[in-house]
């Protein structure tokens, strides 16, 4: 009885206790009523969510792709880790994410999650991929949209690829592969697959104008008719010309069957008077309208299948005929002699001299120089012929100088062929051709510093006629400026001296950085030598790559690769290393360094140095093993691959600067010299 009056009383404690603490916990000033204490409570969480933390996500070396979006967050909220979303490296697979660059501290997956309590970045963790991936390049001709099939791939992946849109009044015809070994399973068909092989591949879309226009013409000289075609804004004869003018035409075999199924062959100067009134000979530009319009590549359509699909079908031709045009083998004539009666078709250009001619006899329709003696076959084209076009001087030239050399830059002038340039170096002499060529730009090497320079500039036409000088422009070249430093790597605190050239800022000593991957030498296995000349790195490990690219194509970009580069430096392209060597008047003499080098017979092997560059002749490294060289030759990467097996590499010995892939085995030990990013 006393226990249960003990338990009661103590029991009443309790609940009285109890009783007590939630008037407290639910007054947040001791007894004020429940809506007083939710003020409370509201008031006291409010105050700690004040406090936002952020979340940033880091590709960490990504090469291309969106870097996740980061989020803020109220403290002590748990946030949900995002995946790696579209971010590539080639040559590499995401494994996760750390709160390092270097993979240390905390790690999570895709996701996993934390409390948040203090900023954080996360930073995009790789794994050397075990199967290289290669790149797929799809673009589409003549203005069509939304192609796909993009990206990067393993050996043996199935690649699908889609033509996308058409543009406005055109037509899907086919793929084109430009460079890689594939086979496309139907290159008719505008979403199609093929395997991917061990190497980059490039295709096109290839669209073409719809259908043609049929209708006739009847020449009234002679009363024939002629089946006509209009494809695009052309409108051409489907047959070949069968008139006879007073000379200057014949048949094959001089059989008038032939004339019947082929048309006329003619001479050059009987051509250009040939076609009936309110016709004429097409032009080159005509020519290549057309080739374009039934999917050729190229400025005047000279690529591609055009050929095929302009072709009759007929046995032993491969021709589609796919707009009606179709043209025939006539064959040709050279100087009396009958060839190619039945493997090949062409076709004049109304071009002087009779230089040039269109020929079939594969995909392509191609274009020929040659031929002022031959009798070749003509189709005509509805209106008047277009007008001689006047050359004019090219204008608007711009001169861009270095030390040793001056670019010249003008817009192109219409129907040009090309351009001559010529230079003076005094007011008082006379101007000197010094180049023909095809582009607008023109860059003259090897000048002397500190001196100007007179140029003018003129342009020719397919017919070798040349236009009017252009007005004179000059420029002087400019004087050697040392301009050197110093940088620190803070991955082993090496100093490196650097050099800045033309605006570029490259190390003036060769990376002497131990990865702890891939492969590195130092030069016969000797500490001291990489104290000397830098370490030596095969191919793949001077990019960051898998060495198993070191025999495979890598496919990707060479632009800024940092590679095996401290963070903020990269490994110049096969461009930045020619844009150097351009700088300081294309002699490695001025690069190297004025001593280390091994003499050359009686003359020295050392350079002056000009610009503190100060290359070393730091040997290499065969795959063997051996080593062969120090003393004697400098070789050094670039970003820049030249195919499975090789690589771009520049290359100094005694007395001059190459550029090369012989002897660019992937596999062998090279220098490095790295380029601050910009």
């Amino acid at each position: 009885m006393e226990n249960n009056m003990k338990k009661t009383i103590l029991y009443a404690v309790i609940a009285a206790a109890v009783a007590a603490i939630a008037v407290v916990g639910c007054n947040g000033d001791f007894g004020n009523g429940n809506a007083d204490s939710d003020a409370f409570l509201d008031k006291f969480h409010s105050n700690k969510r004040l406090k936002k933390f952020t979340v940033t996500y880091n590709g960490n070396g990504n090469d291309s792709g969106a870097v996740p979006t980061g989020t803020q967050h109220d403290s002590g909220t748990y946030v949900t880790v995002k995946g790696k979303g579209s971010l590539v490296r080639i040559g590499y697979n995401f494994t996760k994410w750390a709160t390092q660059p270097n993979g240390s501290g905390a790690t999570y997956t895709d996701g996993g999650g934390f409390r948040i309590s203090k900023d954080v970045t996360l930073y995009a963790q790789w794994m050397l991929a075990t199967t290289p991936l290669f790149k797929v390049e799809v673009s589409s001709s003549i203005g069509g949209t939304g192609t796909s099939g993009s990206g990067d791939y393993a050996q043996g992946d199935l690649v699908t690829i889609d033509a996308g849109t058409a543009p406005d009044g055109c037509m899907f015809l086919n793929w084109t592969v430009t460079s890689g070994n594939v086979t496309v399973a139907d290159d008719r068909e505008p979403t199609t697959t093929f395997t991917m092989p061990d190497s980059k591949v490039t295709i096109m879309a290839v669209f073409g104008v719809t259908g043609g226009e049929t209708g006739w013409l009847n020449d009234v000289r002679d009363g024939k008719s002629y089946r006509t075609v209009r494809i695009g804004e052309q409108t051409w004869m489907a047959q070949n010309l069968n008139f006879e003018p007073v000379s200057g035409s014949g048949c094959f075999y001089v059989n008038v069957d032939d004339c019947n199924t082929y048309g006329r062959m003619y001479n050059w100067d009987a051509a250009m008077t040939a076609c009936p009134t309110g016709w004429h000979l097409p032009t080159r530009e005509e020519w290549g309208d057309l080739a374009i319009a039934v999917g050729g590549i190229g400025e005047y359509g000279e690529q591609g299948t055009a050929g095929t699909r302009l072709k009759a079908k007929e046995p032993d031709w491969d021709g589609t005929d796919d707009y009606g045009f179709s043209a025939l083998p006539g064959g040709e004539n050279h100087n009396g002699e009958v060839m190619f009666p039945s493997g090949i078709g062409s076709w004049w250009i109304a071009k002087g001299g009779g230089a040039s001619h269109r020929v079939m006899d594969g995909d392509a329709v191609s274009e020929y120089g040659d031929g002022a003696n031959y009798w070749l076959s003509v189709r005509c084209v509805k209106g008047d012929a277009p007008p001689e076009i006047e050359l004019v001087a090219p204008s608007d030239i711009v001169a861009t100088v270095t030390t040793y050399s001056i670019t010249l830059n003008w817009f192109p002038v219409r129907r040009a062929t090309g351009y001559f340039v010529y230079r003076r170096t005094n007011l008082s002499d006379k101007y000197e051709s010094i180049a023909v060529i095809k582009s607008t730009s023109y860059t003259d090497n090897g000048l002397t510093q500190g001196t100007t320079y007179y140029y003018k500039v003129s342009a020719y036409n397919s017919n070798g006629d040349e236009g009017p000088l252009s007005s004179e422009v000059s420029a002087t070249t400019g004087t050697i400026t040392k301009i050197t430093g110093k940088f620190t790597d803070l991955r082993n605190n090496n100093e490196y001296k650097t050099a800045t050239i033309e605006g570029k800022t490259w190390m003036a000593e060769n990376l002497n950085f131990d990865p702890q991957k891939g492969n590195s030498w130092c030069y016969d296995g000797e500490d001291s030598k990489c104290k000397e000349y830098g370490r030596l790195y095969d191919w793949a490990t001077a990019m960051d790559l898998n060495t198993a690219f070191n025999g495979a194509s890598w496919g990707g970009s060479d632009v800024k690769r940092q590679g095996v580069c401290p963070t903020g430096w990269h490994l110049p392209s096969k461009q930045e290393w020619t844009d150097l060597v351009t700088a300081t008047g294309g002699s490695g003499n001025r690069l190297k360094s004025n001593s280390g080098w091994n003499d050359n017979d009686d003359e020295t092997g050392n350079g002056t140095d000009d610009y503190g560059f100060s290359a070393l002749p730091g040997g290499r490294r065969y795959s063997d093993g051996s080593f062969s060289r120090a003393g004697n030759d400098g070789y050094w990467w670039t970003a820049t691959e030249y195919d499975g097996g090789d690589a771009y590499n520049r290359f100094m010995n005694y007395d001059g600067v190459y550029e090369g892939y012989y002897g660019g085995n992937k596999s062998y030990g090279y220098s490095v010299r790295c380029v601050k990013d910009e």
